[in-house]
């Protein structure tokens, strides 16, 4: 499987895209061709573990790259004891009932957010070829809450990678910080930046480019801008439209969605053949989507601070790969990325992502998108406790809104994304008390922190991402300081 640029950049194999760092155009990777499952193999992987349901899904993106018995080996260390629960990734009734509404709970992973599905995986597949080529390397993480956890828990202790986290200093919850910054090992940094998320990814994308920089250490990106985590996210959305398919039926999958990546997986799923039917974005406030499917273009806003933090985003950067797909069926291979690159570069003169008529009306046959106000989303969380005594975290709460405001026909799967216990804030604010903290987080309740403070600027961050990369025993001492939050 070779991969394309999607603004028409030259064309690589799966390592080279995985830890060879960022497109030079400013481009992402997307499969040179989707890989095409027959309803006759579908069905014979219904009864398979999903270790091996994933092994089956994702061979196909991979083969040439790595052997079939490396592959099954690191996906058995994967989805081992440090996810608790069987089947990894299970479906639950949302109504508690035989009904064909399901919560598909993604957080019964290390950190306890579907982040851990693919990070897990794509810490050990990073280690197998860095093992193989004896690199070193830099990992670069903009996070807007779950994904600097989940893959600090991926990468912490490895000899071959430091980890260099930012995140949106008073802008999570303060157990997604905790995740963060309660972890001490000499490969992890934290920072906590005086800005947004989107502040935050523009600094990351900028060290991606940064010459200099990139020639003391190769700087890589494990956020969905990389493909392995898109990848791999693909599986529990097939896996979920397979199970919840009990007659054949297509399923509908709601995704609480900011960055777009956990769509756009669930987007190529179908394509393969998985029996996903209607596809819906669930965004926040932050509602960069749902403006895109009511007009056809994004005016680029700062993120409002909300009661769903890991959605406070503006800037979907993985959006781009579905508009490469749009733009090369209506344009072909050639023209297609070519206009894309032009319209994606105007983005930051104009502060405006607008697409033409027949790609925004191309995009609406694929999916629809609703928003969520935070009083909905508290509302929405009490309600549901109040129904049957359960509980649901802010960014789930938004995929309910979905299911409830529209009319969905057929089984439907709402994607369950992180353990409420990670924002215990809303949860009391909606319900009035605070569910029981899983082991996992009650342990992090009293850990130290180490996370530094830096203004909203490249250069202090450069500095800051040059000295780990140095190694400066001062330096370290001096990133590594414990915070006062």
């Amino acid at each position: 499987m070779k991969y394309n640029d999607t603004r028409g950049g030259d064309q690589k194999d799966l390592k080279d895209i995985l830890i060879g760092g960022t497109s030079p155009t400013g481009g992402l990777y997307v499969p040179e061709t989707i890989p095409q499952f027959s309803p006759e193999k579908i069905a014979q992987l219904k009864n398979l573990s999903y270790t091996d349901f994933a092994f089956e899904v994702l061979y196909p993106f991979m083969e040439g790259s790595i052997k079939p018995d490396d592959l099954k080996n690191i996906l058995r260390a994967s989805y081992g004891p440090q996810f608790e629960s069987n089947p990894v990734a299970p479906l639950v009734h949302i109504d508690g009932q035989d009904d064909n509404r399901y919560f598909l709970e993604l957080f019964h992973g290390p950190t306890l957010a579907f982040k851990d599905y693919a990070l897990q995986f794509v810490g050990r597949l990073f280690s197998h070829f860095l093992k193989e080529s004896g690199e070193k390397i830099l990992i670069l993480v903009a996070t807007s809450g779950d994904t600097g956890g989940a893959a600090i828990e991926a990468f912490r202790g490895m000899d071959n990678i430091d980890i260099v986290v930012m995140h949106p200093h008073n802008g999570i919850s303060e157990m997604q910080r905790k995740q963060m910054a309660g972890v001490i090992a000499p490969n992890v940094f934290n920072i906590a930046l005086e800005g947004a998320f989107d502040d935050c990814q523009n600094i990351m994308k900028a060290a991606f480019k940064d010459e200099a920089l990139n020639a003391k250490r190769k700087i890589v990106a494990v956020n969905s801008v990389n493909w392995a985590r898109l990848m791999t996210q693909l599986v529990y959305h097939a896996w979920s439209s397979l199970h919840a398919s009990e007659n054949g039926e297509r399923v509908n999958i709601v995704i609480p969605s900011g960055n777009y990546g956990n769509m756009h997986s669930a987007w190529v799923a179908k394509q393969m053949g998985f029996p996903v039917g209607e596809l819906v974005v669930a965004t926040n406030q932050n509602d960069a989507l749902v403006r895109f499917f009511e007009t056809g273009e994004i005016k680029l806003v700062k993120a409002k601070p909300s009661h769903a933090p890991s959605m406070d985003i503006n800037i979907p950067s993985n959006f781009e790969r579905f508009l490469h797909v749009l733009y090369v069926g209506q344009y072909g291979a050639q023209q297609g990325p070519a206009l894309l690159k032009e319209h994606m570069e105007a983005v930051g003169k104009t502060g405006v992502l607008k697409v033409p008529q027949e790609i925004w009306q191309a995009a609406r046959q694929h999916m629809q998108a609703t928003r969520c106000s935070d009083a909905e989303i508290l509302e929405h969380m009490r309600e549901y406790h109040a129904l049957n005594g359960n509980r649901m975290d802010p960014h789930t709460a938004a995929g309910y809104h979905a299911l409830v405001a529209l009319d969905l026909a057929g089984p439907t799967v709402v994607n369950a994304t992180a353990h409420v216990g990670k924002f215990a804030e809303a949860d009391l604010k909606a319900t009035g008390s605070v569910g029981e903290l899983p082991p996992r987080l009650k342990a992090l309740q009293k850990a130290e922190e180490r996370y530094t403070v830096l203004p909203n600027n490249y250069d202090a961050v450069r500095d800051f991402v040059g000295a780990v990369i140095e190694g400066q025993p001062q330096a370290h001492a001096r990133l590594a300081q414990a915070a006062t939050p």
